[in-house]
């Protein structure tokens, strides 16, 4: 569904009052991204490869973020590949920002500067290795001709949100608190749905 088709939806759930498209995109943007930062959904892993280290790289090297990154995935999100040969590879585990005066000499780790959105690897290599990032990305950002990148069936969740935003905050009255807690509750069992459909793609991708 377009964004356009999400607020169709959305004026159908309520009963044809249409909401202004800069108030409605607004919601549907904070609903969506309530659903993309749920979980680490396989759907949404990307991987960026446009940073590399060399024997001049060290542990205050600072590398910049993916400007659509959301959070890293639980296991595996950065991979250091030679670029002369590819089965000399570092997989590096991720520390807190905090702790990294105690593991940015040693080889395999990598932390995160959130608030800068920066990222550092420990150690030294001796020749150049790009680096496989996989994390979690955010979506386009929802609009009129904009189709959302999660199945179809998960769709009307964004629509269900924002009438339930709209009738339990905006609106609120005795009356559309009923019907907010009930689109609510749609959009939860949507979400429930789409929870059991990325399980079982993580199982797939485990192997399991």
């Amino acid at each position: 569904m377009t964004g356009q088709e999400i607020k169709a939806l959305h004026t159908e759930l309520r009963d044809g009052r249409e909401m202004d498209d800069v108030t409605f995109y607004t919601l549907a943007e904070l609903a969506k991204a309530e659903f993309e930062r749920m979980r680490p959904w396989r759907k949404l892993i990307k991987k960026d490869s446009s940073k590399s280290s060399t024997s001049a790289t060290t542990y205050a090297t600072s590398f910049a973020m993916p400007s659509s990154f959301i959070m890293t995935l639980p296991r595996r999100t950065l991979k250091l590949v030679n670029t002369s040969n590819v089965n000399d590879y570092i997989d590096c585990v991720e520390v807190p920002w905090e702790r990294w005066d105690e593991y940015k000499n040693s080889q395999g780790y990598f932390t995160i500067d959130h608030l800068n959105s920066l990222y550092y690897v420990s150690g030294t290599v001796s020749g150049t290795y790009t680096h496989n990032f996989f994390f979690i990305t955010t979506t386009t950002t929802l609009a009129s001709g904009i189709t959302w990148s999660f199945p179809t069936e998960f769709h009307p969740a964004i629509a269900f949100a924002v009438a339930a935003m709209e009738e339990l905050g905006m609106d609120y009255d005795d009356i559309n608190a009923r019907m907010g807690n009930a689109n609510f509750q749609r959009a939860q069992l949507i979400m429930r749905s789409a929870i059991k459909w990325d399980d079982t793609l993580q199982r797939s991708a485990l192997g399991a």
